[in-house]
Parts: C-alpha cells; structure tokens; sequence
C-alpha cells in the first residue's frame, strides 16, 4: 500500500503532466495552424504578382519575348524551392519553374474539378497532390488569371513542400520539449520535497499511535507544517499528555482502590477469623461485629461510587430537570451533615441573598453536589475553622459558593483536582475514605446540565467552590 506522501506525489505529479501536456499541445496546433496560414497566405500574395506578367505572356503571339518572365519564374521557384505553374484556361500546363530542377518547362493537365472551381473565379488551396497531378502531398494554392473584363484567361498554381512548416516546427517542438521536461522535472522535485514533507508529522503520529498501543505515552510529535497539520500535531501532543496522564491516574487509583480494598478486606478477614477460632472472646463479640459492619459500609460506598462514575461517564444516569428551591436544599444538606460538623467544632454560615431562590435542575444530581461539596469542606477544613456556603443571583443564574477555611489547595494541583481518581491528598492523611472520585463526579453532573463549577484557594488559608444553576422561570411553581 502507498503511503500517503506518494500517494500525494503521484497524483499532483500526473495533474501537472497532463495539464502541462495538453497546454503544449494547445500551443502547438495553434503554431502550426498559424505557420501553415501564413504560409498560404504568402504563396496567395505570389501568386496575385505573378498572375498580370502571366496574363501578358499569354497573349504574347508565339511567345517570342517570353525569356523575362520565364527567368523571373526561375529565379522565384529556385529562391524559395517551389513549383510555380502557368495553365490555360482549360488546364493544360503551358510553362512551369521548379525550384528543383533546372530552367522552365511545360507539359502535363490539371485535374477538370480543380479546372472547374479556378473557372469559377476561386482561390484553391490544399494540401494534397493537386487532383493526382503529383505523386506526393505539397501545399499548394492556385488563383485565376483574368483579363480587364473578368473572364477566366488561365491559373497560376504555386507549390511548396510542407518540410517549410514542419522543418522550423520541429526545432520548435523540440524547445518546448527540453523546456518541458525542465520544468517537469524541477516540478516533481519540488512536489516530492513537499510531500515527504507534509506527510512527515503523519508519519510520526503513525509511529506514536503504534507506541501508545504498547502502553508508551511518552512520544511526542514535531509541529511544523500547514496549520492545518500543525493544528493536527498540536491537538495529538495535547492528547498523547492526557493519556499520559490519564494512565498515570488509572495506575494511581487502581493502587488507590487495592490499598482501600485491602485494608477493609484485611480487617474483616481478621476479626471474623478471631470470631470463629475463638481468639476473641464472645463478649466483644459485638463490638467487633459493628467495626466489621463500618468496613462493609465503608465497602459499599467505594462500590457505589465507582459505579455512578461509570454511569455518568457512558451517559447512563438519566438527569430529571425540575424546579427546586436551592436555598432549602442547602439548609437540609447542612443539617445532614451537622454531627460531622459538630465533631470539627467548626463555625456555620449561611449567606442567602433571599430566601428562597428557584432553579432548574436535577434534584438528586444537585443534593450529590453539594454533599461532595460540603462533606469535603469539613473534612479538610481546620479544627475550629469556619464554613460558609453563599447563593446569590446573577443575570439568569444562581451561583453557589461553598467557603472554608483550612490548608487549602496548592496552585499547581488546582489544574487537576476535578480529574478522575485524582487525590489531592497523596499521603491519605486527612481523609482514608477518599477515592478521588467525589468532585469529578462533582463535575460530570453539572456538565451533563450544561453548568460549570470553579474553585480558587490561597494553600494555608481557605478553599472556595462555586457553581451555577440556571434560574426557574416560573420560580413559584414545582414540578
């Protein structure tokens, strides 16, 4: 199979022959026409001088002062080798010159169909052998001889070999040739070098792509180009980076979920295991059974996560838009959460700029959100610290802004944190329940309601989350 750099080669290169092929063959047929026109036209100027000394030699009795014109045809057929002819008016060939051969002489009868059309007053010309009076094809023209009163007294017939067209058209043809040639060469050069050359960055992405099948993300691709290949190579390196960085995240959160199965796993294992040797005494049975049902749960809720991820990302999870009074769902959503707040001492504040504000939108979508959101806030926020959640309106949207304060997030993370599996918090230090899915399930749901989510923090200080939701247009009225 041809690549494409030879298939793009082949195929302007044939384009440029054939248009170049015909152009010059355009230009020849027009040279030649034109050089066989002239040359007619000029053997007709010949033949219009010769024809009056001719008329007068005609009626010269017995020809005796016949030797001027008789030398004048000779010298004219020798100059340019032709064959000029003098007939009667019924064909016969009185007198005729030829540049060939030696002096004049006479003898031989035109064809009657051309005595005819010359009878008739017509300028004949042809390519041909004059009606068979010759054995090869000459260009010849004849025109008649009249008198004073317009009566057809005989013809002047002027040959010529066609060697005067073809002879300098030949040593045309072969300039335009060689120069053809040049510049078909050099133009195939050029096309080649371009091809090749467009088709390098193709060439590359090939290799690459055959590399990332392999599990290598790490190859990259030279920009250069049209746009329309650079944009290609820029938009494939983007890519390959993502991927990249895609695997790496893949890698980390299958380490992620091993380590966070392992452990519950482990637990469980161990203290059913104490319960059935009897290692654990059947008093503390009980307790031991509820941290086992703590890992079971803390089981199913990285389960459930990984599945509703799963079903956003295939576009599974079917979103019921209604009207919702968001400032009401704040409210329960933080008393939900008002032992684990309780438990960070942290201070609780509320900003609502009216009581009620009516949106558009997925009711069980938005009461994720803002548990992935709030829960995250007191997790990582500091002992004692405050949270504030604010909603307020702004042209045809509500923004919803989740505040707290704490170690906040460094700047070079922020890039990253609503990205599969990620995890801020490497270490697992503050949260061991952490999968690094809630906040890019966070964004999946508001992108599937065509709405975005922002975050800005100062490391050390607070995190703010914001997000908007479209207004009801009919805020009093719940579907």
């Amino acid at each position: 199979m041809r690549n494409i750099a030879m298939q793009n080669f082949i195929v302007t290169a044939l384009t440029i022959f054939i248009c170049l092929i015909l152009l010059c063959s355009l230009t020849l047929v027009r040279i030649y026409t034109y050089s066989v026109n002239e040359l007619i036209d000029d053997l007709k100027g010949e033949c219009r001088t010769v024809a009056p000394s001719a008329l007068i030699w005609m009626r010269t009795p017995y020809k005796m002062d016949d030797s001027a014109i008789l030398s004048a045809l000779d010298s004219r057929a020798s100059e340019h080798k032709q064959r000029i002819m003098i007939a009667d008016s019924r064909g016969n060939v009185i007198c005729y010159a030829d540049g060939n051969e030696k002096g004049t002489q006479n003898g031989g009868t035109l064809s009657q169909s051309l005595v005819a059309r010359i009878s008739e007053g017509e300028t004949v010309q042809e390519l041909g052998t004059l009606g068979g009076y010759y054995v090869n094809k000459l260009l010849n023209v004849a025109c008649p001889i009249t008198d004073s009163a317009g009566n057809v007294r005989g013809s002047v017939i002027i040959s010529t070999p066609i060697s005067r067209v073809t002879e300098p058209f030949r040593a045309i043809i072969g300039s335009i040739l060689g120069g053809l040639i040049f510049v078909l060469l050099g133009s195939f050069a050029m096309i080649y070098y371009v091809s090749k050359r467009l088709a390098r960055p193709l060439s590359s992405m090939s290799r690459a792509a055959k590399r990332f099948a392999m599990g290598d993300f790490s190859e990259r691709v030279e920009v250069s180009g049209p746009s329309e290949i650079s944009d290609l190579a820029v938009s494939f390196n983007y890519m390959a980076e993502s991927m990249e960085q895609l695997e790496s995240l893949r890698s980390e959160f299958i380490a992620n979920v091993s380590h966070e199965l392992k452990t519950p796993m482990t637990t469980i294992s161990g203290l059913v295991d104490g319960m059935l040797d009897g290692t654990i005494p059947p008093e503390r049975t009980e307790h031991y059974l509820g941290i086992v049902s703590g890992e079971v749960q803390r089981l199913s809720r990285l389960v459930t996560k990984l599945l509703f991820a799963t079903k956003l990302q295939s576009g599974d999870q079917r979103l019921n838009m209604t009207n919702i009074d968001i400032c009401e769902m704040v409210t329960s959503t933080l008393f939900s959460m008002e032992k684990t707040i309780e438990g960070k001492s942290m201070e609780v504040g509320i900003d609502f700029e009216s009581d009620r504000i009516n949106v558009l939108a997925d009711c069980d979508g938005v009461s994720q959100v803002l548990n992935n959101l709030i829960d995250n806030a007191v997790k990582y926020g500091n002992e004692g610290g405050r949270l504030t959640v604010s909603v307020y309106k702004k042209g045809e949207q509500a923004f919803i802004s989740v505040f707290n304060t704490g170690v906040g997030i460094e700047v070079s993370e922020i890039p990253y944190i609503f990205d599969r599996f990620y995890k801020v918090d490497r270490s697992r230090g503050l949260d061991k329940n952490s999968t690094g899915l809630g906040l890019y399930i966070t964004k999946s749901i508001l992108s599937r309601m065509g709405q975005e989510i922002s975050v800005e923090s100062e490391y050390g200080r607070y995190v703010r989350f914001t997000f908007t939701l479209p207004l009801a247009k009919n805020p009093m009225l719940k579907e």
